[in-house]
């Protein structure tokens, strides 16, 4: 049960007031809960992130609408790891969102093939459901941290309709458990007890609005490599997002997302993996 878990909303840069927090003026309380699902891996998992956020530079201009800085907690919940720590974000320019975060990690067994925590032994290991028995899965705990890079921008092409493109640069170490290498479910790799994998996701959008739903579709491209272990794998995909905005005075936004891909590089897997989800994000302002 894996699931990697990055997808791009890109977001419009090119508006004519500030929107430094939720695409709004002034600073907010926000909860933001996405549940996940994908096949090819199979996996599901529910994102949930309680954070403050306040404006930058508040001088009007398009480098600077949506600069901001957020702060707070977050926890990543499948069937078989919690994943719970803290984060700050940086959007010092409106192009350029910078974040870091640690948490530790728990993993915990079920009764099915690869579903737990399995030591393997090395890189080039076999980590299909069914060279992973449920009767070797296992527990272990850990630590992850990460820092992440997003370029983003958009292109106008009518009164409603933009491009806008998107690449984040995802580098994560990671450290669990007591074997010298063991299957990362989460990222779908095989990792040395401590070690760094790096991730690129990048997406080109068109964009049509009409108040208060925004659609998107287009390109999408997954990498993710363990650079120790010279090995990298990639999926090349539609992806398609559609967001409704305050549906209620305190619900901000609701969003619905699916990724169709195949994979153009991986050990093993072959064919198409879908990936979807929705999201709900609640909002208090603060001042």
């Amino acid at each position: 049960m894996r699931v990697a878990l990055v997808v791009v909303f890109a977001t419009s840069v090119a508006r004519a007031e500030p929107h430094h927090c939720v695409d709004e003026r002034g600073a907010h309380l926000i909860l933001d809960e996405t549940l996940v699902g994908i096949t090819n891996p199979l996996g599901v998992e529910n994102q949930l992130q309680l954070y403050a956020c306040w404006p930058l530079v508040e001088t009007p201009g398009l480098l600077f609408d949506y600069t901001n800085v957020e702060l707070g907690l977050y926890d990543n919940l499948s069937p078989i790891y919690v994943q719970q720590g803290a984060f700050v974000q940086v959007t010092p320019l409106s192009p350029l969102v910078v974040r870091a975060e640690v948490a530790g990690v728990q993993y915990w067994p079920l009764p099915i093939d690869g579903a737990g925590y399995y030591a393997v032994s090395g890189y080039r290991a076999d980590f299909r459901d069914a060279a992973l028995p449920a009767a070797r899965g296992g527990s272990a705990t850990g630590v992850e941290a990460g820092s992440s890079v997003t370029l983003q921008g958009a292109l106008p092409l009518a009164p409603r309709l933009g491009l806008v493109a998107s690449d984040t640069l995802n580098p994560e170490y990671w450290r669990l458990g007591d074997g010298a290498y063991w299957v990362n479910e989460r990222r779908d790799v095989i990792l040395a007890r401590s070690d760094w994998l790096v991730k690129n996701t990048a997406a080109l959008l068109v964009e049509v609005k009409r108040a208060p739903a925004t659609l998107r579709a287009g390109v999408t491209d997954d990498f993710t490599a363990v650079p120790r272990a010279g090995y990298a794998a990639n999926l090349v995909g539609g992806l398609a997002t559609l967001d409704v905005r305050h549906p209620t005075p305190s619900l901000h936004e609701v969003s619905a997302f699916v990724r169709v891909g195949d994979y153009t590089a991986h050990a093993f897997r072959r064919g198409v993996s879908v990936f979807f989800g929705l999201s709900a994000v609640w909002e208090r302002l603060r001042g």
